[in-house]
């Protein structure tokens, strides 16, 4: 393939993935508030997996491997070959981000669909519950295109700077890693924390939450709504190392546009194990207030 994705292809993948994190979803509408069994996983035991995570994610690598038989899949469930090289076209998926929240019957948790043309998000699909008729919506991004909840666009909240008296989502260990200098301290918003990543990215991209800081997600967690808040008028800013220390304030997190998650992907040498490694903090939202909070943003 060359540097380019042609608009056909990317509107069938967009396609299918709207369609089948839909049935992913009702997968998880089925076995949301009921007694299903929850297993552990990583240091400590901490991080649950239930049979609903693993029976969504089998549902979607079906479908994509029906339609897309030469695309690579990574799942947050997959167990892979650390050789395995990752095909151009990388479909990422968490099938439920957000599993403590739905075990323990709190209904915000998402399906997250993303896919990645040698390392560039170009489609994103999040499926989250939503008081409405369906019990559900689908927020849905293509590169180029925009985002939408069906035929309805989304635009993410913007202004100059956040809004003291508007919702922003930070992580529950903010405190212990971050903190906010200058006079943005009590200007920051008004934090929720909601215990999924893809969730709040969604809710974004819809403008709910002025902003969402990511501390260390991983690419199953964001590669789908990246895509989703660009194209819903925001950006994504990736916090990558920096040295420089200002005195009493911390250490200075470097910003840079995300357009790529792997800008030195190559064909045939990347793998699969490179991607599942990937883990960086991001802030997305509005172009001017991430560029306004990313300026008052420090590590501790």
């Amino acid at each position: 393939m060359g540097t380019l994705l042609d608009s056909l292809i990317v509107s069938e993948i967009q396609s299918l993935a709207v369609d089948a994190a839909c049935g992913a979803g009702q997968i998880l509408k089925n076995y949301f508030g009921s007694q299903i069994q929850v297993d552990y996983k990583g240091k400590g035991q901490s991080d649950p997996v239930s049979v609903a995570d693993t029976e969504s994610q089998a549902y979607l690598e079906n479908r994509i491997k029906d339609k897309f038989s030469d695309h690579g899949i990574l799942g947050e469930e997959d167990k892979l070959s650390k050789d395995t090289p990752a095909p151009d076209i990388v479909w990422v998926l968490d099938p439920l981000d957000g599993t403590r929240n739905f075990v323990g019957g709190l209904p915000v948790y998402a399906c997250s669909v993303g896919v990645l043309f040698k390392g560039r998000p170009v489609v994103g699909v999040i499926y989250i519950p939503w008081p409405n008729e369906s019990g559900a919506i689908i927020v849905s991004g293509k590169k180029g295109d925009g985002s939408r909840i069906g035929s309805d666009s989304v635009s993410v909240f913007d202004a100059d700077s956040p809004s003291s008296n508007l919702m922003i989502g930070l992580p529950s260990s903010f405190m212990s890693s971050y903190k906010f200098v200058n006079n943005r301290k009590k200007g920051v918003g008004e934090v929720r924390v909601v215990g999924s990543i893809a969730y709040e990215m969604a809710i974004t991209a819809m403008g709910i939450y002025q902003y969402s800081f990511v501390a260390s997600g991983r690419l199953w967690d964001v590669a789908a709504g990246v895509l989703i808040v660009n194209e819903a008028g925001g950006q994504t800013l990736v916090g990558v190392s920096n040295s420089k220390t200002e005195k009493n304030s911390g250490k200075i997190l470097k910003w840079e546009k995300l357009e790529s998650f792997f800008p030195e992907f190559t064909s045939g040498v990347t793998t699969l194990e490179d991607m599942r490694s990937w883990s960086m903090p991001l802030l997305v939202g509005g172009s001017g207030v991430t560029s306004s909070i990313a300026r008052s943003l420090r590590k501790k």
